[in-house]
């Protein structure tokens, strides 16, 4: 009997790749009348009929993940409280440009908005865009109203042609893998939007957030830190085509998981000149 449906109900869904069926693991993010909406590691969302759920042979509940003290992969209260969280998030804070007052940021949010919070927190004066894809989330945004939600996927909002911001800093919080650099709606292809529409002022900090692990049945050897690899290289050649110069900052990717915050991700920065 399938459990009750809920957000951050952890679910299978069976998809064609390379015209094989293959079950990919995701989560309920969205829960309507009658739609619910389920992400997935590679940014990508699918929605399914609630009259279905529990029925339909496509997606089926997953086991409940292994809690190893208070933390799991996906306790967002946890996330949210989570000291590694916090680490990053201070480190950019003191990152803000000198003798500005005024700048303009693209942080990947949520409806907590700690990241914003934090650049308000600092001298300067932050005009903080925050993306999110849910209407819900924007809702919340806008109430808060210390920032300019957009109801858009974040890479929507980089590859705009009529967005003439160019930002002093950037943070995609993304959590996940980095995906395909050819295929759109990835990091991959976020991060090489931003330099070849010249999205980034000089002396811009520019953070991203990955997946630390990466292993899965059909590549049980990946190295741990490979999506780590894998964005910092797209950035350095992106900023490359760009003719760009690109300085990394910090990498913090605990070897330890102590919190839900480390369990799933690494963090990079770089100057951008």
């Amino acid at each position: 009997m399938s459990p009750s449906l809920t957000l951050d109900t952890r679910v299978r869904a069976l998809w064609l790749y390379d015209n094989r069926p293959r079950w990919y693991n995701g989560l309920v993010v969205k829960v309507g009348r009658t739609r619910y909406t389920v992400a997935y590691a590679s940014g990508e969302t699918s929605t399914h009929s609630v009259s279905q759920w529990g029925r339909d042979k496509r997606v089926k509940a997953a086991r409940p993940l292994r809690r190893r003290g208070a933390a799991h992969t996906y306790d967002s209260a946890g996330k949210r409280d989570s000291a590694h969280k916090q680490r990053c998030r201070n480190f950019l804070g003191a990152r803000v440009p000198r003798g500005r007052h005024r700048a303009t940021a693209l942080v990947l949010d949520d409806q907590n908005l700690l990241g914003t919070k934090m650049l308000h927190e600092t001298p300067v004066d932050w005009d903080v865009v925050t993306p999110n894809n849910d209407e819900d989330v924007v809702a919340a945004m806008r109430v808060a109203g210390i920032s300019r939600p957009v109801h858009a996927y974040i890479g929507e909002v980089i590859a705009d042609r009529t967005n003439r911001d160019v930002y002093d800093l950037v943070w995609l919080d993304y959590c996940g893998t980095p995906g395909d650099a050819g295929k759109a709606a990835t990091p991959m292809w976020d991060v090489a939007q931003l330099f070849a529409l010249g999205r980034l002022a000089p002396g811009a900090t520019l953070a991203v957030t990955v997946c630390a692990r990466s292993t899965t049945k059909s590549k049980p050897h990946d190295p741990k830190y490979v999506n780590l690899c894998r964005i910092t290289q797209q950035i350095y050649h992106a900023a490359a085509l760009a003719g760009r110069l690109v300085a990394q900052d910090t990498t913090m990717c605990p070897y330890v998981y102590k919190d839900a915050g480390t369990q799933t991700m690494c963090f990079t920065s770089f100057t951008v000149a």
